[in-house]
């Protein structure tokens, strides 16, 4: 059988997000499953699965597959964020400079890029992509929590249990800070994709 050609997507993070993933703390996000709209999503959790076939990592439901937009394992997200690009060349990151002011500068336009504009050859942040499943958002665990960019190493506490419940508390407000206040009790669908970050190659 003839091998997959890996693919490479862009992918938008919040500055917050950047930061996380620049530090080591985040390899997973979550995305909202999008269906078309003959696809009903609410069936049973039972009747719905994720699997993996030669042609990717795909959503199985009583209407059909439904292909993950963001690639299945193997493939490259590259990362979108707020940048300013230079006019002789290169850009400045405001997940690195929350308090820069690029107007101070010889940037293209004289102001924060927003991340859906940034160019490939601007990214810095590669990743290949683990892991893809599908679950309810409210499902999440308190080891995804941590593996969403919790900023808070726990792992000596002697009541790790209290700490779960900070995670998921803290993952809640991130979810509803991101996608608007009562995004979370909504309990939507979502892809789970993880991933590694890999070493970044210049474009032009």
């Amino acid at each position: 059988m003839e091998s997959r050609v890996m693919k490479e997507r862009p992918i938008l993070f919040s500055g917050q997000m950047v930061r996380a993933i620049l530090d080591g703390r985040k390899s997973m996000t979550r995305r909202v499953v999008k269906p078309p709209k003959r696809t009903d999503l609410r069936l049973r959790p039972n009747d719905i699965g994720c699997t993996v076939r030669d042609d990717g990592a795909i959503w199985h439901d009583a209407f059909g597959w439904l292909h993950c937009p963001y690639g299945v394992p193997g493939d490259l997200l590259w990362v979108r964020e707020t940048f300013a690009p230079f006019s002789t060349g290169g850009a400045v990151y405001r997940a690195d400079k929350p308090r820069f002011s690029p107007d101070a500068h010889e940037v293209v336009g004289g102001s924060w890029h927003p991340s859906i504009y940034m160019p490939r050859w601007a990214s810095r942040l590669t990743l290949r992509i683990t892991d893809v499943r599908v679950e309810r958002l409210q499902d999440i665990s308190a080891d995804d929590c941590r593996a969403e960019g919790h900023p808070t190493d726990w792992s000596r506490s002697p009541a790790p249990e209290v700490h779960d419940d900070a995670a998921r508390d803290w993952y809640r407000d991130l979810w509803d800070s991101i996608n608007g206040s009562g995004a979370w009790d909504a309990n939507p669908w979502v892809w789970v994709v993880a991933f590694e970050r890999v070493e970044v190659h210049a474009h032009g």
